[in-house]
Parts: C-alpha cells; structure tokens; sequence
C-alpha cells in the first residue's frame, strides 16, 4: 500500500512522536532541541499556557503529534480536548489543530503515520478549517464526515487590501482604494438596515453560570459552551464578549474577535486587520434578532481600523441575511468529525456549528 496511509516513509530517518499535556507542561524545553524551520511550534512557543490550560484537558490528553526527520520538524498535529454534546449525551472530543506537512514530504508516508497515531485513539474527533484536496480525500477515507459547509461572507471596509493584492503597486491601490471605497459606502448604505434596539449588548470581561441556560432546550449536536471553555478562549484571545438580552431575558451571547495578518501564513491572506463573529448563540434565532445580532456586529466594526469584517456561518436564515446586507461570499471552512468508537454520524442537519466550533475559535494572533 504507497501513499499518505502506508505508514511507511520513504526517507529513512523519519518518525512520528506524541506528546501530553503533562508532558507539554513541564516547560518550552520539551521541545526546544528540534529544529523547526517552518514554524511548526510558533504557536506552542508562543503561548504554552494555551495548550496548559485548557479546562477540559487532562494531563494523559495527547496535545502535540510531531514528524521529525532527525532533529528537524517536518509535520505536526495539535490536539485540544473539549466537550461534545451529541445525540443527547455529553462526551469528550479531541479538537484538531494545525495539520500541517512540510510540502516535500506529503508524498511520503508521513502523514498517514500522524493520522494513525491519531486514530489509534479512538476518540471522536474534530476538524476545522481549510484541508488541501488532498488531505480532504485522507479525510474521507479514515471516516470523517463532512458537516458544514461554513459560508465565509467579506464586508469590505478599507478595498486597498485587495487592492494591493491584485496591482501591487501600493500607491496605485490607494488611490483605487479611494473611488472604491466611496462606491462601497454608497452601495452598503442601501443595504442598510435599522436595528432593533429592544435587544442589549452588555459587554463583558467573564461569562458566568448563566451561559448554561441558553442551552438548556438545544438538542441539536454541539461544542459544548461553558464559562471554564469561553473564558479559557478570552485569555487568550483578542476578543471581546457580549450577552444580548431582550428586556430582562437573557437571549444569548456573542464573541467578536479581531485580527491581523502579516501576510502568508496557513490562510494565505495579504497584510490586513479583520474582524469576525467568533462565536455565537441565541435562544430565538428568528429573522428579527439574527438581523439585529449581523447590524450590531457591523456597527461594531465600522468603528474600528479594519480592512474587512468576515462572518463564516452555517445558519440558511443568518447566511441569507448576510447576502441582503450586501457581503460578498467567498469559500468558507470545513468541519469534519470523526465518530469515535460505536458511533455513528448523522450528517450537518442534526448539528449547531459557528466559527467556534473546533479550534477555529483559536484561530488569529
């Protein structure tokens, strides 16, 4: 058997070695010694304490599988546990994180040895993001089924992002940025629409208990949302929160979060400052409040520096609005799950999915 699920390298030298949350948590030294020439552990590096303390992890949890050639790392695969409900039970999910393969070893065996590695875990897994065809067919072939798609919708702020994108010329693209922007402006005006202002958005540094009561009646599959995982993302997050209340009621929650991109990266996106619903949930999720949430976050948005504002939903009733609000829509992730050992997956119409879900809630610096 050749390909990515033979678990045989064609380069000698190369192995596959795991690595716990216990293991992680005794220091950046654990991982220190290898050579990563691809970054690979920028984001380990960077915020150890993000794998660390992670509420819902164990100290037994894998968290980090890597493909090292000798001394240099040539893949790796991160790990987050988190909470699932599904078909009415609540049950432990790993989280995939950051699948990535140095190009010249994708025909090896070595991502069919990570995968493995994976498996052998027999645990429901998540995945989410945007998987090369490639590993979209890996996929798909270890029994992960596709749930989703998100639609990703692009509200422009400033066009001399995609300007410069396309000329290259940077001040060719400002001065086509100015007629564009004006045209947007007069254009997004028309499609305006005036909020519900009966609904409330108080922000807020922590969630608390009450959170829990949103979901009371959900009985759709889901992430499971808590105060311990919500905070746990605002530590680490540039993010900001808000409960959205009609009246006295708590109707529910969102999560805004901004980001900036230097350029390149695993999203292959140009130099800009993006903001994008990270996470949300409402009790009614009639046309009149999903409106409101969309304009509110809009709102939000239109005051800071930002190129563009991005909303990746899965919701028919929120991804129509956003097209009468006048977003371009442009690809969008994709969520697989794996069912772990004696279950079963009855496709995206049993699940409640946002951006959030998975380790896209992670997602940004």
């Amino acid at each position: 058997m050749s390909g990515m699920l033979s678990g045989k390298p064609e380069l000698e030298g190369v192995r596959v070695l795991s690595y716990t949350v216990g293991e992680l948590g005794l220091g950046l030294g654990v991982v220190a010694a290898y050579d990563d020439p691809n970054g690979y552990l920028h984001s380990f590096r960077k915020d150890p304490r993000l794998v660390i303390e992670n509420p819902h992890a164990k100290k037994d949890d894998p968290a980090l599988i890597l493909a090292l050639d000798g001394q240099k790392v040539v893949g790796r695969l991160g790990l987050f546990a988190g909470e699932l409900l599904y078909e009415g039970q609540n049950i432990r999910v790993y989280w995939l994180s950051e699948f990535a393969m140095e190009e010249s070893y994708r025909a090896t065996g070595v991502g069919g040895m990570i995968l493995l590695r994976l498996l052998a875990l027999r645990m429901p897994l998540l995945a989410c993001g945007a998987p090369s065809a490639e590993l979209e067919k890996l996929y798909d072939r270890v029994g992960f089924v596709r749930l989703g798609p998100l639609g990703r919708f692009v509200r422009f702020h400033d066009t001399e992002v995609a300007a410069r994108h396309f000329v290259g010329n940077r001040v060719l693209a400002r001065g086509l940025s100015r007629i564009a922007n004006l045209a947007l402006a007069t254009f997004y005006s028309m499609k305006s629409r005036v909020r519900n202002h009966a609904l409330t958005y108080r922000p807020i540094q922590a969630f608390d208990n009450s959170i829990g009561t949103l979901f009371a009646s959900e009985d759709r599959n889901h992430c499971v949302r808590d105060p311990l995982m919500l905070n746990w993302v605002l530590k680490h997050n540039p993010a900001q929160a808000f409960l959205i209340y009609d009246g006295a009621t708590l109707l529910g929650y969102c999560v805004l979060k901004t980001m900036k991109f230097g350029g390149g990266g695993s999203r292959n996106l140009p130099e800009m400052n993006m903001g994008t619903l990270l996470d949300y949930y409402v009790a009614d999720s009639s046309r009149k409040v999903l409106s409101d949430l969309l304009r509110f976050c809009v709102n939000r948005f239109e005051g800071e520096s930002l190129d563009i504002c991005e909303f990746q939903v899965c919701d028919e009733k929120l991804s129509n609005l956003c097209k009468e609000f006048g977003f371009t829509k442009v690809g969008g992730y994709r969520i697989f799950f794996k069912p772990g050992l004696g279950m079963t997956s009855h496709g995206a119409r049993d699940w409640f999915l946002t951006l959030g879900t998975a380790d896209a809630i992670l997602m940004g610096s």
